[in-house]
């Protein structure tokens, strides 16, 4: 009884390594992949830098980039706002089977505000990535 459990235990745990040297494979394959990446990505920045740059351009970008840390700061404020209204929510549906009072509270940004705020930022991001690259 004692020596089934034993190989049976075994067997799960060679299962597991098994399982866990194929992960380390993918990933090992995953890093080569993401050096090649790096390496290519170091010799284009290298043959630009060489080049002089358009001074306007450059300006666009850093407004670009700090208008998108402004809208990332902005999207985390309202994600803490949002998560605040839940549990106001959470409380006042507990509450509302014990009391007659309704609670209404309103989000000081509309869906409306929000989902320009998140189009702004996928604009942003990709026009970073575009320049990047």
């Amino acid at each position: 009884m004692a020596e089934d459990f034993q190989n049976k235990k075994i067997k799960e745990l060679e299962s597991e390594l098994e399982l866990k040297k194929k992960e380390v494979s993918n990933h090992l394959d995953r890093i080569e992949y993401l050096e090649d990446a790096i390496m290519e990505i170091e010799e284009t920045l290298s043959k630009k830098s060489n080049k002089s740059g358009d001074p306007l351009l450059k300006f666009q970008i850093k407004e670009l980039e700090r208008k998108y840390r402004e809208l990332k700061d902005r999207m985390g404020y309202i994600r803490v706002e949002n998560v605040k209204l839940r549990s106001e929510l959470e409380k006042l549906k507990t509450n509302a089977s014990s009391s007659s009072i309704r609670i209404v509270t309103q989000n000081s940004l509309s869906n409306q505000a929000i989902l320009s705020i998140a189009k702004d930022i996928v604009y942003i991001e990709m026009i970073r990535h575009f320049f990047l690259l």
